[in-house]
């Protein structure tokens, strides 16, 4: 995954994601990555600094990866950026649930 972060000179942060035909032929399957990535970003958003436009561009591998993956990575391109507000989320351990 790819994060591009810009300030927008808002108090607020605006998201955007890319998920392209090269990560999955299929809708259907594009938009299972979407919708866990925006589930992902939307338990986050209170913990993430304003005043920042994102973008998350999703590469192949995205489609295989388990809801926990696609979140270890996004943490860790958030943290690698810098923008937390304060203290960022804790990290769960993934449960033995399928997905």
């Amino acid at each position: 995954m790819i994060l591009n972060a810009a300030p927008n000179g808002l108090e607020q942060v605006r998201i955007g994601l890319i998920v392209s035909r090269k990560v999955a032929r299929k809708a259907v399957h594009r938009n299972k990555v979407k919708r866990r990535l925006r589930e992902i970003l939307r338990t986050w958003i209170p913990y993430l600094r304003p005043g920042w436009d994102l973008v998350v561009v999703a590469r192949p591998p995205a489609r295989e990866a388990t809801f926990h993956e696609l979140k270890r990575v996004l943490w860790n391109l958030l943290t690698q950026a810098d923008l937390w507000e304060s203290e960022p989320p804790p990290l769960e351990p993934p449960t033995n649930t399928p997905t």
